[in-house]
């Protein structure tokens, strides 16, 4: 019962482009697999990259003994001064994920190009930010 059929088990990928770095997530999220989401975070910590996808589109399970993992993942990508996005969920899964705080709603978007996009539109908006600041200083 303990043991995940062949093909199931969490696995991940990582692809880096310009200012983004993908994480394609694969198999069953179960908590035996804390440790490793935790050298996940760290790993995207690490990287000067500063706009973060992760595609949910193969995980087939994602349980309740990992959820504080993957929260701490996600808070720990926050702090980093990252922004991140979730896509590819199962309908399912989004709303238990939701339903368990999990995940934020504003980070949820369908596919990959729609996260690619609204990353975009928010770097944008910070980089904005600082200059209208300055503009009302004056």
């Amino acid at each position: 019962m303990g043991t995940v059929p062949a093909g199931q088990e969490f696995k991940f990928v990582t692809g880096e482009k310009e200012n983004t770095i993908i994480i394609l997530l694969f198999g069953q999220v179960r908590s035996q697999e804390v440790s490793e989401l935790e050298s996940l975070a760290n790993f995207i910590v690490e990287k000067p990259q500063t706009s973060v996808i992760f595609s949910f589109r193969d995980i087939t399970q994602f349980l309740p003994g990992a959820h504080s993992a993957w929260t701490k993942l996600q808070t720990s990508v926050r702090k980093s001064g990252k922004l991140l996005t979730v896509c590819s969920l199962r309908p399912e899964l989004k709303s238990a994920l939701l339903q368990a705080g999990v995940l934020r709603d504003s980070e949820l978007f369908n596919n990959i190009p729609d996260c690619w996009q609204a990353l975009k539109v928010r770097s944008q908006e910070l980089l904005a930010k600082p200059a209208s600041d300055k503009k009302e200083a004056a």
